[in-house]
């Protein structure tokens, strides 16, 4: 996974291009670097982060609730199989 202080850079970057492009009004500037192309690669790598943060944010609320409820469970089999190994001679 690519580090966000990468993609922030990268996209402070991309917007310091893209105002020094709306400065320079050169017609051989623009024939040759796409200010479009910037624009929107900008909205599509903030966008496509911010989704993966909020997904990530939503797998590590799931991964807590898994550990939580693993630790419940198995804390509660281990004290059954324990009972059940000193009980093996109430059968009898």
């Amino acid at each position: 996974m690519i580090e966000k202080k990468k993609i922030a850079k990268l996209l402070e970057r991309l917007q310091r291009l893209v105002r020094h492009l709306e400065e320079q009004r050169s017609l051989t500037l623009h024939q040759h670097v796409s200010q479009f192309y910037y624009m929107q690669s900008i909205e599509e790598i903030f966008t496509l982060f911010q989704q993966y943060e909020d997904q990530y944010a939503k797998l590590e609320l799931i991964s807590e609730r898994i550990a939580n409820r693993y630790e419940s469970v198995f804390h509660q089999w281990r004290k059954d199989v324990l009972w059940i190994h000193r009980c093996k001679n109430c059968r009898n």
